[in-house]
């Protein structure tokens, strides 16, 4: 699908962009917006932003968007399925000094 948006031609200039980078800033910002307000799952905004997923996780952290949406019900059901779980097999010391999405950026730069 196609979608025409006519916009004032003093806008890339203003922004500092050419229209290549202005079509993407549009689509980045309005699949952010999309996802924030529950109408596309993360798979979803990553896909219609035309980026990686983990670019786009990056893009929520940069723009303060979660991308945890548990319940306080879902996340106590999850951390009660975790207890005895051993987490020696972690390359990490302690959880609270990593940052999460740089921890799966590296996990997933080993396995490939």
């Amino acid at each position: 699908m196609q979608l025409t948006l006519n916009i004032p031609d003093f806008t890339p200039l203003t922004l500092n962009e050419d229209i290549q980078e202005l079509k993407q800033t549009i689509k980045l910002s309005t699949a952010l917006m999309l996802y924030k307000n529950g109408k596309f799952s993360i798979e979803q905004a990553s896909h219609f932003a035309n980026i990686s997923l983990y670019d786009f996780m990056d893009e929520c952290k940069k723009n303060q968007i979660s991308i945890i949406s548990y319940t306080k019900d879902e996340l106590e059901d999850e951390l009660k399925s975790m207890n005895g779980l051993d987490f020696s097999l972690f390359k990490i010391d302690s959880f609270k000094d990593i940052d999460g999405l740089e921890y799966q950026k590296k996990i997933r730069d080993e396995l490939l």
